[in-house]
C-alpha cells in the first residue's frame, strides 16, 4: 500500500489560501526622515555598489550584512537587474 502525497495548489490541489489577504499598504508610512538623510547621502556619496566605493562603505555590502545577521545565514549577496524596470532582491545561501 502507498501513501498518496499532498499536492500544491499549483498540481490540483486545495488553495492553502481561500481568503483575500487584508492590503497591509507598500510600506510608505515606515519611511520617515532617517530613510530620507540616508537615500540622500548614498545618492551624493555615489554608496550604491561596491565596485565604485571600497567594499565596507557600500550600501550594497551594509544591506548584505544587515541581512545575513537578521537571517542568520553565513553569506547574502545583494543583486539588481535593469530590464525596463529597476528590480531588488538578495538571496541568503546556507552552503
Amino acid at each position: 500500500m502507498h501513501s498518496v502525497e499532498p499536492r500544491l495548489a499549483l498540481e490540483g490541489g486545495p488553495k492553502a489560501i481561500t481568503e483575500p489577504l487584508p492590503f497591509a499598504g507598500f510600506g510608505a508610512e515606515l519611511i520617515g526622515d532617517e530613510e530620507e538623510r540616508l537615500v540622500v547621502d548614498a545618492i551624493r556619496g555615489r554608496k550604491l555598489c561596491r565596485i565604485t566605493h571600497p567594499f565596507a562603505d557600500s550600501y550594497a555590502h551594509r544591506f548584505e550584512e544587515a541581512i545575513r545577521r537578521r537571517t542568520g545565514a553565513p553569506f547574502a549577496r545583494s543583486v539588481s537587474a535593469t530590464l525596463r524596470r529597476r528590480t531588488h532582491g538578495f538571496f541568503a545561501p546556507t552552503i
